[in-house]
């Protein structure tokens, strides 16, 4: 172990959480009725996404999200 000196420390990357919000503020602006959330890759899980989604849609008022499986959608209430 040992102790390394540093000019800056890096800054803090953007939550995954701020993204979500984003996703949820872009499909608003979009004027679509409902659409699908398409993520690529393994990480994150439907069930994840689906949770962080759910925690957004809660605090803007007229989206909902749904789960069918392992497909995600973001709908106008």
């Amino acid at each position: 172990m040992e102790l390394r000196p540093v000019k800056e420390i890096p800054k803090k990357e953007v939550s995954r959480r701020r993204k979500y919000e984003e996703l949820v503020q872009e499909f608003l602006k979009s004027g679509q009725k409902q659409t699908e959330v398409v993520w690529e890759g393994q990480k994150p899980s439907a069930r994840t996404v689906y949770q962080q989604l759910l925690k957004v849609c809660k605090r803007v008022e007229g989206v909902k999200v749904v789960r069918r499986g392992e497909r995600i959608f973001l709908v106008r209430t």
